[in-house]
């Protein structure tokens, strides 16, 4: 009987010490939070619509899961510096497609891969 406990308290604490190790690596970077308070800043000027609107743009036109996005500011021909949305997107057969979009004004700049459609509603 006392082998069982202590190996049920020894179980106990390797769960409860896995649980912190994971709780630490979940804990923003310092990089990682400079790059929330620049995108809510970028929001707040109107540099940026709110990234819900460019998930819904997208979702709205191609079928599969978003499964990445990220804001980064890189020169555009002919615009200058401006925000970029990169959404990534699984389809339903497995295929992963790249959009790119101007985060002001949400338009499509670019597509890697073959995004499939969504169908219309009837």
């Amino acid at each position: 009987m006392r082998i069982r406990i202590l190996s049920s308290v020894a179980l106990f604490c390797g769960v409860v010490a896995l649980a912190v190790i994971g709780a630490e690596s979940m804990r923003p970077t310092t990089a990682d939070a400079m790059d929330q308070d620049r995108a809510r800043k970028a929001m707040l000027s109107g540099k940026v619509a709110p990234l819900n609107s460019a998930i819904m743009l997208i979702n709205e036109r191609y079928d599969g899961e978003i499964i990445e996005v990220e804001l980064d500011e890189e020169d555009v021909d002919g615009q200058g510096k401006i925000f970029i949305y990169e959404i990534k997107v699984l389809s339903p057969g497995g295929q992963v497609s790249e959009f790119e979009l101007n985060a002001k004004s949400l338009q499509i700049l670019s597509i890697e891969g073959n995004p499939q459609k969504r169908q219309p509603k009837k």
